[in-house]
Formats: C-alpha cells, sequence, structure tokens
C-alpha cells in the first residue's frame, strides 16, 4: 500500500477529489493546512506566512491506495491542480506497512490489500 500526499491549493481539491472517487479510491482525508513548500527560491522565501504573505499551499490530500494505484493518483493530482508555481506544488509518496482501524481493534489491512 501507499500513502500519497499532496500539498495544493484549496480551489482544485474538490475536482481532484471526484476524479479520485469515480476511480474507486474512497480512502481519502482532506485537511487544512498553511504550508510553504522547500527548496524554495530567495523571492519565493520573501513571501513565507509568518511575515503575514500567503502560503502556497492551502489543502493536504491524502490518499491512501494500492502500490499500483500510486502513479494513477498522481496523473490525477497533476491533471487537476491548479496554480502550478515553481517550488508550490508537491506530491509525497510513501510505503505503509498496514492500516489499522481504531474503532475495531486488532485489525490491520495488510499491504496487499
Amino acid at each position: 500500500m501507499k500513502a500519497v500526499f499532496a500539498y495544493l491549493d484549496g480551489d482544485c481539491v474538490a475536482d481532484i477529489v471526484t476524479v479520485l472517487r469515480i476511480a474507486g479510491l474512497t480512502h481519502l482525508t482532506v485537511v487544512s493546512v498553511s504550508a510553504s513548500l522547500w527548496p524554495m527560491s530567495a523571492h519565493t522565501r520573501s513571501h513565507l506566512p509568518e511575515l503575514g504573505h500567503p502560503t502556497f499551499a492551502d489543502v493536504k490530500l491524502e490518499v491512501i491506495c494500492a502500490d499500483d494505484e500510486a502513479n494513477r493518483v498522481i496523473a490525477a493530482i497533476r491533471q487537476h491542480a491548479s496554480a502550478y508555481r515553481n517550488g508550490t506544488a508537491c506530491v509525497v509518496v510513501m510505503p505503509l506497512d498496514a492500516v489499522i482501524a481504531l474503532h475495531a481493534p486488532d485489525t490491520a489491512v495488510p499491504p496487499s490489500a
């Protein structure tokens, strides 16, 4: 299994979530964030949130998917993400050992599921 995290402008997230749900991916989470992504140019760093300027990502999209679906998730994000500027969009893909449901103790979904 993979975890795909994308830091995005909030205006495009509804379209991405719709495309992913139509594709059958339902393990999605959208989280509000204030992010400035590194590495950035010196000019871009001048817009850091602690200086009162806007952030470059205000939403973190989290998608849990099978290994073979990660590229499809990234393609959907890339196709529908808005406002690409140098250093302002980021997708992180990480392997997962298991997903454990907290409401059902001791039940783990193995990575191959």
